[in-house]
């Protein structure tokens, strides 16, 4: 028997793409709200070391923290709870696209072009 819980919260009532894409809107506007408080207090020590120990770093642990919180059942402290996690994760995630955007530019308008993100 395996050693994790993960609940079953059930699909979405209601679902719709309009309905997801209102709320990523909001959801990522509150993410960016977010990062700007948490830059003000760390900075940019979320790439201090580059991508491979600092940004890479931050994800893998949020994951981790994740995964404990979600396949193993452990709690979480007030401040780090499952959705506090998940945002963190989110931010980490976005804050990577943003610096591979800078350090990997035609990569990253390569995969713009590749996605029908450019216009033209």
């Amino acid at each position: 028997m395996p050693d994790f819980q993960i609940s079953n919260l059930g699909p979405l009532d209601n679902y719709s793409e309009e309905m997801v894409t209102k709320k990523l809107s909001e959801i990522v506007s509150y993410l960016m709200k977010l990062q700007a408080a948490k830059g003000q207090n760390y900075g940019g020590s979320w790439q201090k070391y580059g991508e491979a120990i600092s940004v890479f770093g931050n994800v893998a642990r949020k994951f981790h923290r994740l995964e404990n919180l979600v396949l193993h059942g452990k709690k979480g402290s007030p401040d780090e709870t499952k959705i506090d996690t998940i945002a963190d994760l989110a931010v980490y995630s976005l804050l990577w696209l943003a610096y591979s955007s800078i350090q990997e530019r035609a990569s990253f308008d390569e995969w713009l072009k590749r996605n029908g993100l450019l216009p033209g």
